[in-house]
Order: C-alpha cells, then structure tokens, then sequence
C-alpha cells in the first residue's frame, strides 16, 4: 500500500494529525462571470442558483452591466477603446454577442497562439502576460 504524501505535512511530536478538508463532489457550487481591467475588477457577477447561462443572459446580465461600467470609469480616464478578451464559451461566441459588441465598438481581442485549453499555463500568469502586453500595445497606439 502507497501512502499519499502531497498531503504530508510537518508536525511536532505531541501535535494530532491536521486535519484535510475535502469538498464533496455534490455540493452545490456557485458560479460567477468576472471582468477585470489591469487595475482591478470592474464588475464580478454570480449566476443564479438553475439559471442557464446562454448568449442573451450574458448579453444582458454581464456584457451591457461591464461596458455600462467601464464607459462610467472611462468619462474620468483617458481610455479611447474597449478591448475585450473572453473564453471560448458558447454563448461568448454567439453570433448575437458578437454584433452586440461590434455595435458598442468594443474590440474582441483573439486568444493567444497558447490558449488555456491548448497548453497548461497557470492561469494568473497568461492574464499577467497578456494585460502587460495589452498595455504596452496602447501606450504606442
């Protein structure tokens, strides 16, 4: 028999055994749509327990309330575009939310040649790289 060590911790000599705390598989989860410039959240939206998140829920619910935002923020800034870089969820590539964001004037940005589901990179890091070259790129436009 194999002992787990990832879970091995040190402890004193008179110290009980920590304890590990598992979530269980079925436990309710919560999900949220999160929008985040490089200086921050702009808006962190949780979804309904049983809603489905399809194109016109994130149209309404997420991308109206985001740009609603960033154009409030925009008005004390000097910010001259939005650029918008998402998954590839069904409803982020809708057809629907892709006019939607055309008439708003907001740029989709296209993933990079590394995407999250192609190669493992930890997700902090690409977003890191990603906002550090974004920022690059508009300070020369």
């Amino acid at each position: 028999l194999v002992e787990k060590s990832s879970n091995a911790t040190w402890i004193s000599e008179n110290e009980p055994p920590r304890t590990i705390v598992r979530r269980n598989r079925s436990e309710p989860k919560t999900l949220f749509c999160l929008f985040f410039k490089s200086n921050g959240p702009v808006l962190i939206h949780k979804i309904d327990k049983g809603k489905t998140v399809d194109h016109n829920y994130y149209t309404e619910n997420c991308l109206k309330p985001v740009i609603n935002e960033i154009r409030k923020q925009e008005k004390s800034s000097r910010t001259k575009c939005i650029k918008l870089l998402h998954d590839i969820g069904r409803p982020h590539i809708h057809r629907d939310v892709i006019d939607y964001l055309a008439e708003e004037d907001i740029e989709i940005i296209p993933h990079p040649p590394y995407y999250l589901i192609l190669h493992p990179v930890p997700f902090g890091s690409m977003i890191t790289s990603r906002l550090t070259w974004l920022t690059k790129k508009t300070k020369n436009h």
